[in-house]
């Protein structure tokens, strides 16, 4: 029976999360693990690979404003040949590892070939809002790609793959920005000078990684993959009329976010009546079997997503973080992720049901912090309403102040219900109640009050003249849809920039009590945890400077919070200092308070 009793006692909402979290995090790993390092029966009836390991290889890459590749037409003159990659093996040697540097414009087009013909076509493809396509041809040392040489060329002995170096997308001044303290005039021009221009623009791609997929697997026919499948070009080989398959060629572009795109125009000129000069950066590299699978998964990922209505700042900030993070950190990543909404599930709860036991006991407890703190998180909320976030981001946050709200009610609510206790001469009916009372605690909260007034005058100092020197500012010098969206903007900022300063009146009352005992510690270390997290985040996210620098602030006032923790212990002997939800024992502390 105590036994039983025991396990009991364990079950509790925490680790039942815990525990379900667990399994969860076991299932998705071993998910993840079978899908890119699969594992097959061994069976005789084998789907092989056509190329042999260490192969050696040949690449010819070409420029060209047609998506289908015509060997009648293409290899006469039809495409600009871009450039080769010479004695490469089908192997992991680091030597095939190869780049070449290109600066594209109309006279180095005409240089890759005798006709200017096919080198204004593509130019003027570029300025007239097409698309221009990367082929790529790979083959067999001392083989031809083309069909026409017939001594030299061989179908079973070359793969080619084609990529558009264009991509379409929303102009990014297409919300109708300007300077609102300009003219009517500029702003007028400037309103319509976004409004003729096109909402979708086409972007040049200043760089394509071809990745040739190094894989050897043998893979029994009944077992094949769904995603390996979709991807590989399937043979029969006449030699002995067996199906094998070719490696995969891969055109990587996960890795061009927004802010590396090159915008292109009608004109193509660099604003003082030259050409502009499109940077091109083409990379040869093997690719692993996962690494493969990785990306393949992603980019169907990032396309949904597209198509759902995700914003394109959202997705290049996941495309950095895919393409531009170590494997094993990006797992990690991924890993702490999920433990961010685990805390983040605990500390709401825990939150919850701290304030509903506390009752009127608000002794240290910092109103007008959290009341900053509930302006802070509204000025948030309604700024990512403004820039159109999706639900995944506004609803935490509505939650977040719908709990702030709370709170604060229900402590201003105690305060004021306890000041008018005090206020009330006792009368000879309620002198015993009134005898019950506990002084000591009254005279906590007055405290408690003063040195929040105290520490919130000193934040207004600071901060009001930054906040209003930030807004001057971007009134004068950012561009603004309009008046509501500059001071949304400059509000954000300024909660962004100094957000640790709404966290000041709290360390200041624990100083002037002396005590930490009315912190959640609970909750406290379950968001020093995301705290952490966020950190990982932000060597690994794109995002801007000050909000990567307001990653860290949370990190030293928790370790201010801790430092007053070990010089402030709970004194179960004072009145008014018992832990968070902890008993009052008959011992005394070991480390008692100077008053």
């Amino acid at each position: 029976m105590g036994v039983l009793r025991a396990m009991w006692s364990w079950i509790t909402f925490t680790t039942v999360s815990c525990a379900i979290f667990s399994a969860y995090m076991a299932f998705v790993g071993r998910q993840v693990y079978r899908i890119m390092y699969p594992t097959f029966s061994d069976s005789p009836n084998t789907l092989d690979p056509l190329w042999g390991e260490g192969q050696p290889l040949d690449v010819t890459c070409y420029l060209s404003s047609r998506q289908e590749w015509d060997a009648a037409k293409d290899f006469n003159a039809g495409a600009l040949h871009l450039g080769a990659f010479k004695s490469l093996t089908f192997d992991w040697e680091s030597s095939n590892s190869r780049h070449l540097d290109f600066n594209i414009s109309r006279q180095t087009l005409a240089e890759l070939t005798n006709d200017s013909r096919l080198a204004n076509q593509v130019w003027n493809a570029l300025k007239g809002n097409a698309s221009v396509f990367l082929h790529v041809h790979v083959t067999h040392a001392g083989f031809s790609p083309d069909p026409r040489d017939r001594e030299s060329y061989d179908q079973y002995r070359t793969i080619h793959q084609a990529s558009t170096l264009v991509k379409y997308a929303p102009r990014p001044n297409a919300k109708n920005t300007s300077l609102l303290l300009a003219s009517a005039k500029a702003q007028s021009d400037s309103t319509s000078k976004v409004q003729e221009e096109a909402a979708i623009i086409s972007y040049w791609k200043p760089a394509a990684s071809v990745r040739l997929v190094t894989d050897f697997t043998r893979y029994p026919v009944e077992e094949l993959p769904v995603m390996v499948y979709q991807n590989l070009r399937y043979v029969q080989h006449p030699m002995d009329q067996r199906w094998r398959y070719l490696p995969a060629l891969y055109v990587d572009d996960l890795s061009q976010t927004q802010d590396k795109l090159v915008p292109l125009n009608s004109t193509l000129d660099d604003g003082n009546g030259g050409e502009v000069v499109l940077p091109l950066l083409l990379s040869w590299s093997p690719l692993s079997f996962a690494r493969w699978q990785m990306q393949l998964t992603f980019a169907t990922v990032f396309v949904s997503q597209e198509q759902m209505g995700v914003p394109s700042s959202d997705l290049d900030a996941l495309r950095s973080m895919v393409t531009d993070t170590h494997p094993v950190l990006l797992a990690v990543t991924m890993s702490v992720s999920l433990l961010h909404l685990l805390f983040d599930w605990l500390a709401f709860r825990h939150d919850v049901s701290y304030w509903r036991a506390k009752g009127d006991n608000v002794v240290g407890v910092s109103l007008r912090a959290m009341a900053a703190e509930l302006g802070s998180q509204t000025v948030v909320l309604l700024y990512l309403v403004d820039q159109d976030s999706t639900l995944l981001v506004t609803g935490p946050q509505f939650i977040s102040v719908i709990l702030l709200v709370w709170k604060v009610t229900k402590v201003w609510s105690a305060q004021r219900r306890q000041l008018k206790a005090k206020s009330i001469a006792p009368t000879d009916a309620a002198e015993d109640k009134t005898k019950t009372m506990d002084r000591h605690s009254l005279r906590l909260l007055e405290e408690t009050q003063r040195a929040d007034s105290l520490a919130t005058s000193h934040m207004l100092f600071v901060l009001a003249p930054l906040a209003a020197g930030y807004a001057v500012y971007s009134l004068l010098y950012v561009p603004h849809a309009g008046w509501y969206a500059w001071l949304l903007e400059s509000l954000t900022t300024t909660v962004y920039a100094l957000g640790f300063v709404f966290m000041l009146p709290q360390l200041v009352i624990n100083y002037r009590l002396k005590s930490v005992a009315h912190l959640q510690w609970r909750l406290l270390v379950y968001r020093a945890l995301n705290t952490f997290i966020d950190d990982l985040f932000a060597f690994v996210i794109k995002m801007p400077t000050l909000h990567r620098i307001s990653c860290f602030r949370d990190d030293i006032v928790f370790v201010v919070y801790l430092y007053q923790r070990w010089i402030y212990p709970v004194d179960t002997q004072r009145p008014g200092d018992v832990a968070d939800g902890a008993p009052t024992p008959d011992g005394s502390s070991s480390k008692p308070h100077n008053e």
